[in-house]
């Protein structure tokens, strides 16, 4: 996959967006003020991850399933709690891109895994 292709950078967006959204939550349980580029990152992150994860090819972006996978599990939740007040954001709409995406890679990697 060639580093300038738009799907591997959409890949990329997305998995940063993952990290300062995972972090973010973490340094806030612990009580750390996030206030400032911190937080317009987490914004940022939170409205924009599941965008940039409908440009991915997830094929080819297989990185991208076990931090999907441990977010959905351990902050899905602080996330929708921190989006669903905003009027020009869907969080229905986005959990079912997210719910496409996953379908689309689990049966991808079922196949490879009986070797299809």
């Amino acid at each position: 996959l060639s580093t300038f292709s738009l799907t591997w950078q959409q890949a990329l967006l997305t998995n940063c967006c993952l990290l300062v959204i995972t972090s973010t939550l973490e340094l806030r349980g612990w009580g750390e003020d996030v206030r400032g580029f911190t937080e317009d990152a987490f914004l940022y992150a939170c409205l924009h991850w599941v965008d940039h994860l409908q440009g991915v090819d997830i094929a080819n972006a297989s990185f991208l399933v076990k931090p999907i996978k441990d977010f959905l599990s351990f902050h899905v939740d602080s996330w929708v709690e921190n989006t669903r007040d905003r009027r020009d954001f869907d969080v229905r709409e986005k959990l079912l891109l997210i719910a496409d995406c996953m379908e689309v890679s689990c049966a991808l990697f079922d196949r490879a895994s009986l070797g299809n």
